[in-house]
């Protein structure tokens, strides 16, 4: 039976602590990193597990004496384009996330047999600076496509939250609620982070101010 070769597309900036923490390996064929200038031994890290990394900090600016990345979807290209074409399909999984083996195995089994070229995937996003009253972490999920054909073509847009260019209408289908990926990063408490992503959907809603994604983070969810 044809079994899929699968690639996994990571951009990481600084991102060691939790890497080290949440990180899989030797789930899916090969890993292609795109380290956006990482001090902290990130690169090394994902070079010391056996990933294909490259470097790519044109997306980056300095503010305030550190490194920012200002551009997502840049970088998400860059690494796209530093995965062979001899590679069946790319699933993005950022440097803080995680995927339960049986996911893996039902991604494997979906991409043998589908005719499709993409498909959405549940993000459950963990945040531990925030405790429900059974005292687990709260928990913010939303669909979004990370699973799609290498070779396609397929590019992201947006400087932040950013999307691969397919139709908007599908995305949440099925198939999402049967894929999940662990998000270990998530956090409300988090004040250096949450003015710069504020900023950087600021920028983005000059860019395209009919965006209601970006009216959300802007005037809803960072408000």
């Amino acid at each position: 039976m044809f079994r899929p070769k699968i690639a996994v597309s990571i951009i990481c900036l600084n991102s060691l602590e939790r890497s080290q923490k949440h990180y899989k390996f030797g789930q899916f064929d090969s890993y292609f990193v795109t380290d956006c200038g990482s001090t902290d031994g990130t690169r090394s890290f994902f070079e010391m597990n056996s990933a294909t990394v490259s470097l790519f900090t044109s997306c980056n600016e300095e503010i305030e004496n550190e490194t920012r990345l200002m551009d997502f979807s840049a970088a998400r290209n860059y690494n796209l384009s530093q995965i062979p074409s001899d590679f069946d399909w790319i699933i993005s999984i950022d440097s803080d996330e995680n995927l339960d083996q049986a996911v893996v195995d039902r991604i494997y089994k979906l991409c043998e047999s589908t005719e499709r070229d993409w498909f959405s995937v549940t993000i459950w996003n963990l945040d531990p600076s925030v405790k429900r009253p059974d005292g687990k972490p709260h928990i913010v999920y939303g669909c979004i496509c990370r699973l799609f054909r290498n070779n396609k073509g397929f590019q992201y847009k947006y400087l932040i939250h950013e999307r691969l260019d397919i139709p908007e209408k599908g995305t949440q289908d099925e198939v999402a609620k049967e894929i999940f990926i662990w998000h270990h990063g998530y956090s409300f408490k988090r004040p250096e982070s949450n003015k710069h992503y504020y900023e950087l959907n600021l920028r983005q809603l000059e860019l395209t101010p009919f965006s209601h994604r970006h009216c959300f983070f802007v005037y809803g969810f960072h408000k």
